[in-house]
């Protein structure tokens, strides 16, 4: 997946703004209670960084997201990165069903009858 595409998929549009989103789908997915749980374990799986004021600095994004942070991140929420770049369960779906609109609507314009008036010119 490229990371226009987990851009758009995460609604991020700002450079660090997808990789905050990781971060917080991870903490989402894990059993800590808070933010600062959740960098306590990260510190864990990833051998003594980030402390909790870092990964505040992340989350608010004063600081760019370290891509082992987000490896670290999938670990620790118990899951893999690629399952936390993936769409949310829906999104891919509403995704092709307005891909599928937007090229009825398309072949509807391309196959339209001109009105009356622009017909009969």
């Amino acid at each position: 997946m490229t990371l226009i595409a987990v851009a758009f998929h995460t609604g991020a549009r700002d450079r660090d703004g997808w990789a905050i989103a990781v971060l917080e789908r991870a903490q989402a997915l894990s059993s800590a209670r808070s933010s600062s749980a959740f960098a306590r374990r990260l510190a864990e799986v990833a051998g003594g960084s980030p402390s909790v004021s870092t990964y505040l600095r992340w989350l608010t994004g004063r600081t760019t997201v370290p891509a082992w942070a987000l490896l670290a991140a999938a670990q620790a929420a118990g899951t893999t990165l690629g399952e936390l770049l993936a769409p949310p369960l829906g999104q891919a779906e509403i995704i092709a069903r307005l891909t599928e609109m937007e090229q009825a609507i398309a072949r509807l314009h391309t196959n339209a009858v001109p009105p009356p008036s622009e017909a009969w010119s």
